[in-house]
């Protein structure tokens, strides 16, 4: 219990594990953005983005302020929190399959692996020993045919068409509808068992895409002196907390919401520039320097949200620096499942660098 307390800044904010007595353990549910930036919510700040059902999140667990990804672009961060190692160590260090040498550049990129190598230990791997079935849905961006995630420990895998319509809606969205409806039969199939459900957003990465009415309502709330003022990702914001707001009342409605982490975060930070010939930004990462692609800290830091009813007390800010490897030892030290060697995320890690 004392190297669970550690994690997620626990060590000041347990009062009393529900579950323990149960038995049970807990699942796991991983919401993973793409390019959402640290204050691409209105709990993190946003004066014209809105996310109530996220924002509700944040008031029932803990919101951390120093939620770092292990790298600025996706492939990495994501190959980072399956692993608990270091893109580095993985030599996964750009986006797959990464960006054409152009003529102009002064430096070469480093080549590197282009899928997950196999013989990586990932979370559904480790879990799987504890009796946990595995699901991942969304964007997987890890390596394609023989690296699916089937390959790397998943019992389910579903990838979303990242273009896929929305009901009622004559505009497409990101596919985080069809995410959604595949990660609900998921939770409805297993709900007897310890689950493990990584869902993955293809929100709002570019081509920025919503449902036309949402984009008329921002449209009409624009104010150029804010910091946000892009109307096509705003209501891709509202689009995917709505999906979102889905998982968690079929948690409630299950009864599945005490004995379940929810986790949400992102892959890097917001892009903050131009999408192709549109004149305004994609987002802003305002007061942080830069963006996607850049290590200021608007290519790294990120939103993070963790809700564990009966352990981490409501509405607690958390200013503890975290990192993507910290997720892996850190999720297997609640599952109970002992952590092998080689692993750089360190659950301890987080207690010492607790500032007060």
């Amino acid at each position: 219990m004392k190297n669970i307390l550690l994690n997620f800044c626990l060590s000041l904010l347990v009062v009393g594990y529900a579950s323990a007595a149960e038995n049970k353990k807990p699942n796991f549910v991983f919401i993973l953005m793409d390019d959402m930036g640290w204050t691409d919510l209105s709990c993190y700040g946003s004066k014209f983005y809105q996310s109530p059902n996220i924002d509700k999140l944040a008031s029932q667990g803990m919101k951390f302020t120093e939620a770092y990804a292990a790298c600025p672009v996706c492939s990495p961060t994501r190959a980072s929190i399956l692993t608990g190692k270091y893109p580095a160590r993985l030599h996964l260090t750009d986006f797959i399959p990464g960006r054409k040498i152009l003529p102009d550049q002064k430096l070469l990129r480093p080549e590197f692996n282009l899928e997950l190598p196999l013989e990586e230990i990932t979370l559904a791997e480790a879990l799987k020993s504890a009796g946990y079935v595995s699901g991942q849905f969304g964007k997987w961006h890890l390596g394609k045919k023989g690296f699916e995630p089937e390959q790397q420990g998943f019992d389910v895998g579903f990838a979303a068409n990242a273009s896929g319509g929305l009901p009622n809606s004559d505009e497409p969205g990101k596919g985080e509808y069809e995410i959604t409806e595949a990660t609900l039969k998921f939770i409805e199939q297993n709900r007897e068992k310890p689950f493990f459900a990584y869902v993955a957003y293809n929100t709002p990465h570019i081509p920025l895409a919503a449902p036309k009415k949402l984009v008329e309502k921002y449209e009409k709330q624009i104010n150029p002196a804010l910091t946000h003022t892009n109307a096509v990702y705003a209501a891709m914001i509202e689009s995917a907390d709505t999906q979102i707001g889905r998982i968690l009342t079929k948690l409630d409605e299950l009864k599945l919401d005490k004995n379940t982490v929810v986790i949400f975060t992102s892959d890097n930070g917001g892009l903050h520039v131009r999408e192709w010939k549109r004149e305004v930004k994609a987002t802003r990462n305002d007061p942080l320097r830069a963006g996607k692609g850049y290590l200021y800290e608007g290519g790294i830091r990120e939103p993070l949200i963790v809700r564990w009813p009966g352990v981490v007390k409501q509405g607690v800010l958390c200013t503890s620096v975290m990192t993507s490897v910290d997720y892996f030892p850190t999720l297997l030290e609640i599952a109970g499942v002992k952590i092998a060697g080689g692993i750089e995320g360190d659950v301890a890690s987080i207690n010492r660098r607790r500032r007060t």
